[in-house]
C-alpha cells in the first residue's frame, strides 16, 4: 500500500492479536471507519521474525521473550495455546502491599462471560472466579486452549466495508500537539522505510503491539521534547513481570483427584485439573498465588524405593495409586529492579532494540515452594497421595513462560500507573492500550482470557465515546 499523509478513520487499531481482536468485535457491529495497522504480514517471515530478538537477562534468555513475541497477522495466539484461567478477585484487590486493579471481580466476572466464546468456550466457565475462599485447597481446572487461538483468516476484516487493513506496517513512535493532550501523529515503517502521518484530533488510537511492543513504543525517543510520548511520569517499563513454571515434584496419586472437577457443573471441552490454595489461607500465610497441576508422569522404571512407597500406601489406603508430577504456576511480584529499557541499536523497522531484566525473587519461590508442601500435606492427610518436593528445581532451576505483564499497567492515579481505568494513557485524551502490560498483578495464569475480557471491554468503550462524539 501506498504511503498516506494522513491516517483518516475513527479509530485506529495497531497489531491484530488478541488484544485488538476483542476490541474489534464492539466497533464492528458500528458504522466506524476503523484502520488497523499490522507490523507483521499475513504469515511469519524473516523479517518479521528478526525483530522482536533483544538483549534478554535474568531467568529468561536466549530470545524467550522474542520468541513468544511473534510479528505476523494474528499475533502468538495463531501458535501458542495455552493453560488459562480467571483471576480471582484477592488478584484484585491490592493484598499485602500488591498494587490494585482499577476494576472489581464483578466487572471483569462480566467480560469474561462475554469474551468465553472468543475463547471456544462456554460463558459459565466464568464461575471459576469465585468460590469458598475459607477452603485449604480449591479445585481450579485450567481451560486448555487447543488449538491454538486461531486469527489467520484475515477475511472478516478485508471484507468489512469499514475497515481498512494495512500488513508490514510497524508503528515506531507517537507525535503530539503543543499542549500535550492528544496524538497527531504517527511513525512507522514498511520493510524498512520509515513514514509519517497525521492522525486527527478525534480519532482514537489502542495499541496492542503485546506485552513488551507497547512499551517499547512508548519509550521511542522523541526529537522535540525530553520525554517520550507516553511516558511522561517515567512509569513505563517498569515492574515487568512473567510467570515461573515449575515442575515442582512428583508422587502417587489416587486417579479420583484428576477425574473430573469436583464441581463439575462447567461443561469443559478440555481441562487440566489443579489445586490452589484458598484467598484466606494466602491471605493469612502472606502467600503469592500459585497453582498446581496434576499430569500423568513420563511413564519411566521405578526405583526399588519408589516401588516400596506406592505399595505400601496402596496397601494401607486399599487403592491404586498412579505416578503424577506437580506442576507449578505462579505470579511473580511486581519489582521497578524488573524492567525493559531500550538502547541505542534499532532493529530493521527503525524502532530501538530492548534490553530485558526479569529475575525472580525469594519471596515468588519460596511462595511456591510453600503451597507445594502444604499440597502435599494437604494429600497425605486426605488419604489422596504421597508426594516429594523438588527444592532444587524451584530454587535452583526456575524458569517459566514469558507472559510479560505489567509495563504499563492501569491504575487510578499518574503517580502509580500509565493508563486510567479503560487503558486511556493519562497525558492523552485519545490513546489507548490493551493486553497484559496493563496488568497491575500477573495472577498465575497463561494471561490469555483476562486479555480478551479486558479487550471487548475497552471495545465497549470505544463505542459508547464515539456515540457521544468524544
Amino acid at each position: 500500500m501506498e504511503p498516506v499523509k494522513t491516517f483518516d478513520a475513527d479509530v485506529i487499531v495497531i497489531g491484530t492479536s488478541i488484544a485488538t481482536q476483542t476490541v474489534l468485535l464492539p466497533l464492528l457491529k458500528t458504522n466506524a471507519r476503523i484502520l488497523v495497522l499490522e507490523g507483521g504480514d499475513y504469515e511469519l517471515t524473516p523479517f518479521g521474525n528478526n525483530l522482536t530478538f533483544s538483549d534478554e537477562r535474568g531467568h529468561y534468555i536466549n530470545h524467550h521473550w522474542g520468541g513468544h513475541w511473534l510479528r505476523q497477522y494474528g499475533g502468538a495466539s495463531r501458535v501458542w495455546n495455552g493453560f488459562s484461567a480467571p483471576l480471582e478477585n484477592w488478584d484484585l484487590i491490592g493484598i499485602d502491599g500488591r498494587p490494585k486493579w482499577p476494576l472489581g471481580i464483578d466487572e471483569l466476572e462480566k467480560y469474561y462471560r462475554i469474551s468465553a466464546p472468543v475463547m471456544g468456550e462456554d460463558p459459565s466457565v466464568a464461575n471459576l472466579t469465585k468460590y469458598n475462599i475459607a477452603q485449604e485447597f480449591v479445585d481450579r481446572p485450567y481451560i486448555i486452549m487447543d488449538p491454538a487461538l486461531a486469527y489467520a483468516d484475515a477475511k472478516p476484516l478485508l471484507n468489512n466495508k469499514n475497515v481498512e487493513l494495512r500488513v508490514k506496517h510497524n508503528v515506531i513512535k507517537f507525535t503530539c500537539d503543543d499542549s500535550g493532550s492528544f496524538i497527531n501523529g504517527i511513525w512507522y515503517s514498511v520493510e524498512g522505510t520509515v513514514h509519517f502521518a497525521s492522525v486527527k484530533k478525534n480519532t482514537k488510537i489502542v495499541l496492542g503491539a503485546g506485552g513488551l511492543g507497547n512499551a517499547q513504543i512508548l519509550l521511542q525517543p522523541a526529537a522535540n521534547r525530553r520525554v517520550a510520548v507516553g511516558n511522561e511520569f517515567g512509569l513505563v517499563g517498569k515492574t515487568l513481570m512473567a510467570h515461573p513454571h515449575i515442575a515442582v515434584g512428583e508422587g502417587f496419586i489416587d486417579p479420583i483427584v484428576v477425574r473430573k472437577p469436583t464441581w463439575a457443573q462447567v461443561n469443559y471441552k478440555k481441562w487440566l485439573p489443579a489445586y490452589i490454595i484458598g484467598a484466606d489461607y494466602k491471605t493469612k500465610l502472606k502467600l503469592l498465588n500459585a497453582s498446581v497441576s496434576l499430569t500423568i508422569s513420563a511413564i519411566r522404571p521405578l526405583s526399588p524405593n519408589e516401588e516400596a512407597v506406592q505399595d505400601f500406601y496402596q496397601k494401607k489406603w486399599r487403592k491404586k495409586l498412579e505416578l503424577y508430577t506437580l506442576y507449578a504456576r505462579t505470579e511473580q511480584l511486581p519489582n521497578a529492579d524488573n524492567r525493559i529499557e531500550i538502547i541505542a541499536d534499532k532493529n530493521a523497522a527503525g524502532l530501538h532494540k530492548l534490553k530485558i531484566y526479569c529475575v525472580f525473587g525469594a519471596r515468588d519461590l519460596m511462595s511456591l515452594d510453600t503451597t507445594t508442601r502444604m499440597l502435599s500435606e494437604h494429600f497425605l492427610k486426605n488419604k489422596l497421595g504421597v508426594t516429594t518436593v523438588d527444592n532444587d528445581a524451584i530454587f535452583l532451576k526456575p524458569w517459566g513462560w514469558a507472559h510479560p505483564s505489567g509495563i504499563t499497567r492501569f491504575g487510578t492515579s499518574p503517580k502509580e500507573s500509565v493508563c486510567d481505568h479503560t487503558g486511556r494513557v493519562w497525558s492523552y485524551q485519545n490513546l489507548y492500550l490493551n493486553g497484559s502490560s496493563l496488568f497491575p498483578t500477573v495472577g498465575y495464569a497463561n494471561p490469555t482470557w483476562t486479555i480478551a475480557a479486558l479487550g471487548m471491554r475497552l471495545g465497549d468503550h470505544l463505542v459508547a465515546e464515539l456515540k457521544k462524539g468524544t
